[in-house]
């Protein structure tokens, strides 16, 4: 299975790890406008495979600006807890309650 990124003008695959810092970058920008689409890609893109490192806290980032949007994002965190995410996991069962 191919990933998919939202983009204003359609959607292009994520064939390989290195796009998904791409992936990261711009749907942090593009959840802004359209969070329930970011939230399933991102979710798709963890179920597959958890990335070894964090680059520069985006998808941390990401996280945090989908909560704020009111997305579910607790089993994101919970599942991404290795590379740092339990403050954010934290952060949003504390809210959740």
């Amino acid at each position: 299975m191919q990933f998919a990124q939202l983009t204003s003008s359609g959607v292009f695959p994520i064939r390989n790890f290195a796009d998904r810092d791409t992936l990261a970058h711009s749907s942090g920008l593009i959840a802004a406008f359209d969070a329930g689409g970011v939230s399933s890609v991102l979710g798709e893109a963890i179920k597959l495979r958890i990335p070894s490192f964090d680059f520069e806290d985006r998808l941390k980032s990401l996280l945090l600006r989908l909560a704020k949007k009111g997305k579910d994002v607790i089993l994101y965190a919970e599942r991404l807890r290795s590379l740092g995410m339990q403050d954010v996991f934290d952060r949003v069962t504390r809210n959740a309650r």
